[in-house]
């Protein structure tokens, strides 16, 4: 037996709602802080890489000249 006409209802597919302001604003945010997180990091890295560079220099320097104190 098929339904009736009045017991089928028609509903269209839900429409997705509009993005959010917010949300989209905290997630540019949290995306701007995971980029300046990362220059930090590379500057502090690189700032390492330079004080070590320039220990390593004065260990050579005393193994090839000794300490003349």
């Amino acid at each position: 037996m098929l339904p009736s006409a009045s017991d089928l209802t028609l509903t269209a597919p839900a429409a997705p709602a509009p993005a959010q302001p917010d949300r989209e604003h905290r997630r540019a945010s949290q995306e701007e802080e995971a980029v300046e997180l990362e220059m930090e990091e590379a500057e502090e890295e690189e700032e390492e890489g330079i004080r070590i560079s320039g220990l390593e220099r004065e260990l050579h320097l005393l193994a090839s000249h000794g300490d003349e104190t």
